[in-house]
């Protein structure tokens, strides 16, 4: 699927008629003052078994450990840009605020690719609905969040993992295969 984005996205600016409707890859600068990627590439450890994605707002999700099931998923927002601010202060108010402690909030420089990373721990407000302010909760103690944000030309993705937080320190070097594994696809 996301060869086929990919494929997509560089037709797309192949076949532009007028300047004004494309894509310029000299257009917009990430947060390391770089061009921004047109489209991205990535590649998830193999021992992240792939699921079946019911939702259509995820490009795909990872299970990360079999046992807690905990997933990283992974979401593409085409035409969304400079929304990072706002997705972290959302992913902030999903930990209660007694006791969470942001653990990393930084960017990363990972193949002239600016990658917002952040990574926080504490007590996660589990939602079974996560955009419906009703929905049923569960509170799950001892959690951390580890996310990156990568903005392109075409939109942004968003790789987000939630789980125990011992299992985000065991899959550590995944987690770094991982992000150092995003490049700008040619």
């Amino acid at each position: 699927m996301k060869y086929l984005l990919s494929i997509l996205i560089l037709f797309s600016l192949s076949s532009c008629a007028q300047k004004d409707t494309c894509i310029n890859p000299e257009a917009k600068q990430n947060a390391l003052g770089k061009r921004l990627p047109v489209a991205i590439s990535y590649t998830m450890p193999s021992v992240w078994q792939r699921t079946n994605n019911t939702s259509p707002m995820k490009f795909e999700e990872r299970i990360i450990d079999p046992i807690s099931q905990a997933k990283m998923k992974v979401f593409y927002f085409e035409g969304m840009r400079d929304k990072n601010e706002a997705n972290i202060q959302r992913w902030t108010k999903q930990f209660q605020e007694e006791g969470r402690t942001l653990i990393s909030q930084q960017i990363l420089d990972i193949n002239k690719i600016a990658i917002v990373e952040f990574i926080m721990s504490g007590t996660y407000i589990d939602k079974a609905q996560p955009m419906n302010p009703n929905s049923e909760v569960t509170l799950r103690t001892g959690s951390t969040m580890k996310a990156y944000i990568v903005e392109t030309q075409t939109g942004t993705w968003f790789f987000k993992a939630v789980a125990p937080s011992n299992v985000i320190n065991i899959q550590a070097s995944n987690f770094d295969n991982f992000v150092k594994s995003i490049k700008e696809n040619n």
